[in-house]
């Protein structure tokens, strides 16, 4: 992953975590250390959207002045699917002291937040995850994740939560995850991972099978979102190792 010249030193400062690119599939993969000396950055979230949710705002999160200045530099070839890639920088590892060792208890962090206010949870399994990332959403924010929440599980009793690549995923054992959740500057986006086949078609997205909503402050619609819900949880699922379906 390149970066220009002029923002390699906020990124080294941790001031720029995000890069906004214009692929026809992405060049990198959640996890991913890509080098930037004298460290490397790690991708910590790679998410879809659309040029329309490119604000301002997000522009200056990933160090340009506007809008035109980054879609100038956003866009590699004929590309023209957009990606946030969310990262943190990571200093080269100092040289373990052969001097002697201290003992250092372990403190609970609050989840670091990331471009947008996404939460920065690591990956695991369960509805505990889900509450953690849900819990440190900023703002209104929250509220409208519980609330999603809360319609998710009273519509799909069996389902199966996790947190992947800081995002709650929500799933079927057997039959894959239907709902994904992350959270922006100005909105969280609801991505149904089969929302291609849902009725009516959920007005974000043109890759070939997800399609999502962007909910803004008292945006969500419960009674519309909770039929997508129990249409996305009859589907075949997006399958990953961890959640496959059944033969």
């Amino acid at each position: 992953m390149q970066f220009l010249q002029v923002l390699r030193d906020r990124i080294r400062r941790g001031e720029i975590t995000s890069s906004v690119r214009l692929w026809q599939r992405p060049h990198v993969k959640v996890g991913g250390h890509y080098a930037l000396p004298p460290g490397e950055i790690v991708v910590t979230a790679v998410s879809e959207m659309s040029l329309a949710d490119i604000t301002p705002a997000l522009a200056r999160e990933s160090g340009f002045v506007g809008l035109v200045d980054l879609l100038k530099t956003a866009k590699h070839g004929p590309g023209r699917r957009v990606f946030l890639v969310e990262f943190r920088y990571r200093k080269p590892r100092k040289p373990r002291s052969t001097t002697g060792t201290r003992k250092v208890l372990s403190v609970a962090a609050k989840p670091a937040l990331l471009t947008g206010g996404n939460p920065q949870i690591g990956k695991a399994d369960g509805d505990a995850p889900v509450q953690a990332y849900i819990a440190a959403m900023p703002g209104w924010k929250r509220d409208v994740a519980r609330r999603l929440d809360a319609i998710v599980v009273r519509n799909v009793p069996n389902v199966r939560k996790a947190v992947k690549w800081n995002s709650p995923f929500y799933g079927i054992d057997g039959q894959g995850w239907f709902l994904g959740m992350h959270t922006f500057t100005n909105f969280v986006k609801v991505t149904f991972f089969q929302g291609r086949s849902l009725r009516p078609v959920p007005a974000g997205g043109a890759s070939k099978d997800a399609r999502w909503i962007n909910v803004h402050k008292d945006g969500l619609d419960e009674e519309q979102t909770a039929k997508w819900v129990r249409q996305a949880a009859a589907l075949p699922g997006w399958l990953t190792s961890d959640i496959r379906r059944r033969t």
